[in-house]
């Protein structure tokens, strides 16, 4: 499981660098409240890495199911998490993945842009 947190925080990593490239000044968040009762009533979530750069919000969460593929597309949770996030950003896109590093090929991650 350690090796999976790595490849997490590797990936994480990654995806701060890239959004420096286009900010200065990105803001990551983690294990972020994130609220979408305005949308389901009493919904609520954490989210497990949001970065939020210029004009992006890209929302990260963690999946470590033994091999159990996780698609961003489509994908419930992360689209009221993205709803929930949202109301901290005025970005115009929105970036949703799953990481899943237990997955074969390890460090797999699904990206879906709504």
């Amino acid at each position: 499981m350690a090796e999976c947190a790595d490849m997490y925080v590797q990936y994480v990593m990654e995806q701060l660098a890239v959004a420096k490239e286009k900010c200065k000044d990105p803001i990551v968040l983690i294990e972020q409240h994130l609220d979408f009762s305005k949308w389901v009533p009493q919904g609520f979530g954490t989210g497990d890495c949001v970065i939020v750069s210029d004009g992006l919000l890209h929302i990260i969460d963690y999946k470590h199911g033994l091999g159990v593929l996780v698609s961003a597309e489509k994908n419930s949770q992360l689209s009221c998490y993205a709803l929930g996030a949202s109301t901290c950003s005025m970005a115009s896109t929105i970036s949703l993945r799953s990481a899943l590093p237990s997955t074969n090929p390890p460090g797999e991650c699904q990206q879906h842009t709504p």
